[in-house]
């Protein structure tokens, strides 16, 4: 996907521009879309309840610069859904 440029004793992260970011968001919400409109006959607050939970434990590892900590929330936000 031309994210990295290998060097030959290593890779060098290519740019990320905000073109890239919105592109690759745009997408994110239409997958993320299209998967809660499959979820049917479940307890949608209990799913609810944990994303927000998720979220919030993102927001803290944001405001203390922990990127792996909000790439751990990140991915289990995204493992309620579906796991629904």
């Amino acid at each position: 996907d031309q994210l990295i440029h290998l060097e030959r004793m290593g890779a060098e992260v290519l740019p990320f521009e905000d073109k890239e970011k919105k592109e690759l968001y745009d997408l994110r919400v239409m997958l993320e879309s299209f998967a809660f409109s499959r979820i049917k006959n479940l307890n949608h607050e209990q799913i609810i309840k944990e994303m927000r939970k998720q979220l919030e434990m993102m927001k803290v590892a944001v405001q203390f610069e922990d990127a792996e900590a909000f790439t751990e929330h990140d991915m289990k936000f995204h493992e309620v859904t579906i796991m629904a």
